[in-house]
């Protein structure tokens, strides 16, 4: 991740096997812990159903789970489209909203 200007949505993938578990505890807890800071306003988590599973979060939420995007190697990524995501928290409707994000 580049600096805490950076607008770009974070994709992550969760290692497949018995390490998925824990690895998926630690991304929401990590999420919901950020989302819920005075900070967290424009937070948004989406996953993309099917192995392996990847999550996506938003430019806010990616700036907040900083270290938790760089341990599990997040990319960048484009804006994902409501076709191809589930809701796993987006209380703004972050990603309906195109004023707050940029594509990479």
């Amino acid at each position: 991740m580049s600096t805490s200007n950076d607008m770009s949505w974070y994709e992550l993938e969760v290692p497949e096997g018995l390490d998925s578990i824990p690895a998926t505890q630690q991304i929401l807890s990590t999420f919901w812990a950020a989302s819920v800071s005075p900070n967290g306003k424009g937070s948004a988590l989406y996953m993309k159903d099917g192995l392996p599973i990847r999550y996506y979060f938003s430019p806010r939420a990616a700036i907040l789970c900083r270290p938790l995007i760089k341990q599990f190697n997040g990319k960048p990524c484009p804006k994902p489209s409501r076709d191809e995501v589930s809701p796993i928290a987006d209380p703004d409707n972050v990603l309906n909203s195109d004023k707050s994000q940029q594509d990479s």
